[in-house]
């Protein structure tokens, strides 16, 4: 007993410990973390303040569906109270330690142990993009809020559906955090099917299924008025916004530069208007027929979609001293030794609950990844579903930690001194890979000699 209370003291501590470090490295980076305001971030502010002002979406003086509204929404309740920009980023801080806080409460609720708990913990503090992003005006870091926040009332709605009362309401909260996380990132609109299609393939569908067609109809009737206004404003069936066909056709057609660097003059050009509920239509027509007409191309396109994806190499984007990012490769590799150890483990099942947490992770990981391919599978895509990875981390580290003899230390050596090395030889790995991925799959076809 008293070595039990050791160890739960000592994991008390280090809990509290790097909660502290958590909370207060994302405060302060929040208010003292000078980012430049530009691109998304002046739509967001330029919305935010015509809501302020006229109580209207508007861009450029014009009543607009271009963008999902929430996060203007979000920035305009702040500036009621204050015009400091630093408000709003003091708030993301805290949505990403809460997000950090959530992902290890379920693997602790769920009984994974602390082992798994802490490693998750620690993986979510030293995020960079957890760290930089809510230092930004940009709306990943409450668009990944919202989804972390939807999928904890998710599980729990499906661990107490004997329980009608309880499962219902879980059910129903769920289904509007996951509205808020759409009209804040239209990517989400196909999640729910996704989802339904999922759970009629689960062993456990008569008691997960339930719960999951409730959450459609919540997360139906949160988009509703929304989508109704937009119907009235442009005529037009319009769920969440009119920027889909854009980033499907950047997608598509991917500049010298980078996803998402298409000048407006080339995309407009390519719409061949500049009124934006068709020039959406039309270049969605345009990214489909690329796709259709020449599928080798698409898969080529895909494949390199999809290395981008997991692409380790964004250390740049939080300027952390190499091109390499260390904490992005050490989560893709533990989360990749709890996959291994997982497969046909009966043990993974019985302490999850029927492994719904792995299972409920896997899904929404894996509709982001398809939605990857289909879009683009920039780093920045991934930056709200890090959190799944860290849970999936988290796990990897404490299946490695259980192993026996010198293959633990062994495997922990190898997969540490990896990422040093990387880190420190990271632009020669990098331009080796690329010349490689060059040969197999054309990289230079696409980008030249621009990155990513």
């Amino acid at each position: 007993m008293v070595n039990n209370g050791r160890i739960r003291r000592s994991s008390i501590l280090c809990f509290g410990a790097l909660g502290v470090f958590a909370l207060l490295s994302r405060l302060l980076l929040s208010l003292y973390l000078e980012v430049p305001i530009g691109g998304d971030a002046n739509h967001y502010l330029e919305m935010a303040n015509g809501i302020r002002a006229n109580h209207q979406f508007a861009l450029n003086g014009a009543i607009t569906a271009h963008r999902p509204p929430l996060y203007p929404l979000f920035l305009a309740a702040v500036q009621s109270f204050s015009l400091n920009p630093a408000w709003p980023k003091f708030l993301q801080g805290l949505m990403s330690f809460g997000a950090i806080v959530m992902v290890a409460g379920m693997l602790l609720e769920a009984r994974f142990g602390r082992c798994a708990a802490l490693g998750a913990f620690v993986f979510g503090t030293l995020s960079p993009a957890w760290i930089y992003y809510p230092s930004t005006l940009f709306s990943e870091t409450l668009f990944g809020f919202l989804l972390v926040l939807s999928l904890l009332l998710l599980w729990r709605a499906m661990r107490v559906s004997t329980n009608g009362k309880a499962s219902i309401v879980l059910s129903i909260l769920s289904g509007i955090a996951l509205g808020l996380a759409t009209l804040t990132r239209s990517v989400l609109l196909l999640l729910p099917f996704f989802l339904i299609a999922a759970a009629c393939l689960h062993k456990s569908r008569r008691h997960i299924l339930k719960p999951i067609l409730i959450i459609t109809l919540a997360w139906t009737c949160t988009l509703l008025p929304w989508t109704i206004r937009n119907y009235l404003c442009f005529d037009a069936f319009i769920p969440v916004n009119t920027m889909g066909g854009i980033v499907l056709y950047q997608g598509a057609h991917p500049h010298p530069e980078g996803f998402g660097f298409t000048p407006w003059e080339e995309i407009d050009a390519a719409a061949g208007t500049h009124d934006e509920v068709e020039r959406n239509r039309v270049l969605t027509r345009e990214a489909i027929h690329t796709y259709v007409n020449d599928p080798l191309r698409t898969i080529r396109l895909a494949a390199l979609k999809f290395l981008w994806f997991w692409n380790p190499w964004d250390g740049d984007s939080f300027s952390l001293g190499s091109s390499f990012n260390p904490h992005t490769f050490l989560l893709i590799v533990f989360a990749g030794a709890y996959a291994f150890f997982a497969i046909g483990s009966p043990k993974t099942q019985a302490v999850s609950g029927n492994g719904l947490i792995p299972w409920l992770f896997s899904i929404v990981l894996l509709y982001f990844v398809l939605m990857a391919l289909l879009f683009y599978g920039s780093p920045r895509f991934r930056m709200p579903v890090e959190p799944l990875l860290w849970g999936f981390a988290g796990l990897g580290f404490c299946a490695l930690m259980n192993l026996r003899g010198r293959n633990r230390e062994i495997l922990l050596v190898c997969i540490l001194g990896s990422s040093l090395f990387l880190y420190l030889a990271g632009d020669i790995v990098k331009e080796g890979l690329r010349t490689a991925v060059d040969m197999i799959l054309g990289y230079r076809e696409f980008w030249g000699k621009g990155s990513p």
